[in-house]
Order: C-alpha cells, then structure tokens, then sequence
C-alpha cells in the first residue's frame, strides 16, 4: 500500500471513520463498521475488511472467527473525505445472525420490526464448527510451528536447508511463497498442474504454508498471535475457483512489494494462510491434510527427533 493512500482520509479531524460495506456484486448494504487508520491499512494490504472495535478498544478482521471475511474489491471516500464505502466479496453471510446482511429488518410505520430475508445459516452453524474445527486444529498446528521455531533456535544448516534458511537473514523467503501461492492458483485455473487435482492441490498448499511458516518464524511472530489454526478453519467451500485463484494471484503480488516497516507480518502471514485455507475448501480439500503432510514430513527429520519422541 502506498503511503499516499492515507492522504485519502482526513485523519487530523477524525480518529475513527465509519466503513459501509456493500457486497460487490449484488450492490446490497452488507454492514457498517469503524475503522481508524491501523484498520484502515490492514484492509488495503490485506484486502479483507478490518475494523476497530470501539466496545473491545481492539482491532478485528470481518470473519476471523466464522471464517465469513469480506474481500475487498474497491474502496472509495466520501466527498468529506471522513467515511468509505468499501465494496467487497461476502464469503459467506455478514451478519452474525445467520443473514447475509445486516439490514435485514424493516421499521414499520407503526415502529415494529419485520424481517424480510431468509436466514442463509443457522449462527450456531457458523460460530459453532469454526470454533470446533479451530479447536481441532490448535494442538496440529502449535507441533508444526513449534517444529519451524526449534530449527530457528538450533543451527542445523549443515543438514537442513529450512534451518539454513531460517538463519539467513537475506533469504528472499516472500518471492518463494509468492511463487507458490500463483502455481497453487494455477491449479484452481487448471493452467498449473502434476498429477491431478487433489495431489496439485495438496503440493502447492502445503508449499505455500511452508514458506508462510519460515516468514512468521524468522521474524519470531508467536504461534498465539499468528494462531495458524483459526487461519486455516476460515473457509467457504461455495467459493468459486477462479474468485479464489485470483484472490491468491492478488496476495502473490502483495508478497512481491517490498515490506514496508509498518506492516503487520503477522496479520499479512495469517491472511494467506487463511487464503490457503480457502483453496483447499474449493477443490474438497481439508486443510487438515497440507498440515499433517507436513507434519508427516517433518517427523522423518533425524535432527527434529527430540521434539517429535514421545508424541
């Protein structure tokens, strides 16, 4: 994100600015939200909608915990310069209700209430599987990164190339993952392929939350504040794949962009996993399996032995 990009709000007169959501396509008021400028530039380098909670005091990104993100298409300001209004792609419904907008009430004249559209999904739906997938997914995920961080932590270069890597400052570790994740988009596109979709699949993922793991371990981002498990149980399988595929090709020029001192790696690195996530939901993939086949992996390293034994 360009700096100038700022120069689109008028933050010297406003600490919080409000964010109207539209779905891209249908043009439907999908929410309303507030986003001060942290907020603001998360969404732009991300491109999934974030904002600041002003109840919690904290930042949230739409859909972090139903797997329900809002993928920015196009932002536009006001003629103030001092509200948005964020055109995106709903993966899934926005309300927390189960409706896929918020506005799903009319006033009456008599000051009733009616609701007008159908429920998509049932909350508990929503709330409840992604938090029991997630939990599913926390004791994988803490081993796998725990792995990454231990050949951080010990020098094994002389017989692993990822502890090589993970030493070597200078390493170009984004180019590589922007390399994979545009093979892995590829694969949805049907432009990329080896032995089949599901084997294509399961390769270029796992590829992709390889180089994603070295970025977040050599920057020592913390498992609790990447938390990979929540990033890979957000994910829609009505997605279609060539949205998906250029969702992937958009983050793999993102990674390509030099990093500038003010972004957010963790969420950058979160963002993609939950990307990956994404691409594995759209061809009947768990994300599961990229994980445990790198685990598997990752378990045939006679140097990893002392934090595998046992487990």
């Amino acid at each position: 994100m360009s700096d100038s990009s700022f120069s689109a709000i008028l933050w010297e007169d406003h600490n919080l600015i409000p964010a109207v959501v539209q779905d891209a396509g249908t043009r439907q008021v999908l929410m309303v939200g507030f986003m001060n400028q942290e907020a603001f530039r998360l969404t732009r380098e991300t491109e999934r909608v974030h904002f600041y909670s002003r109840s919690r005091g904290a930042m949230w990104r739409k859909g972090e915990t139903s797997g329900n993100e809002l993928v920015v298409e196009e932002m536009r300001v006001n003629c103030e310069q001092n509200s948005l209004l964020v055109l995106a792609t709903p993966l899934g419904p926005t309300c927390h209700e189960g409706y896929e907008s918020c506005y799903f009430r009319r006033i009456e004249p008599d000051g009733n209430l009616t609701v007008v559209m159908e429920r998509s999904v049932d909350p508990e739906t929503i709330y409840g599987s992604s938090a029991t997938q997630s939990t599913i997914l926390n004791d994988p995920t803490r081993l796998w990164y725990r792995a990454y961080e231990y050949l951080r932590d010990n020098d094994f270069s002389s017989e692993s190339g990822t502890s090589r890597r993970l030493h070597d400052p200078n390493e170009p570790l984004a180019s590589r993952l922007a390399d994979e994740l545009e093979e892995l988009a590829g694969v949805l596109t049907g432009e990329h392929g080896h032995q089949g979709l599901i084997s294509d699949v399961l390769l270029e993922g796992s590829q992709a939350m390889y180089w994603t793991a070295l970025i977040a371990v050599r920057d020592r981002i913390s498992w609790s504040t990447l938390r990979p498990d929540r990033a890979l149980a957000t994910s829609d399988e009505g997605l279609k794949r060539n949205v998906v595929a250029r969702m992937l090709q958009g983050d793999a020029a993102l990674w390509r962009e030099p990093l500038r001192p003010s972004t957010n790696l963790a969420a950058r690195c979160h963002a993609t996993l939950a990307l990956i996530a994404q691409a594995c939901a759209v061809c009947g993939v768990e994300p599961s399996a990229i994980l445990q086949r790198d685990l598997d992996e990752l378990r045939t390293r006679e140097y990893l032995a002392p934090l595998f034994d046992g487990i």
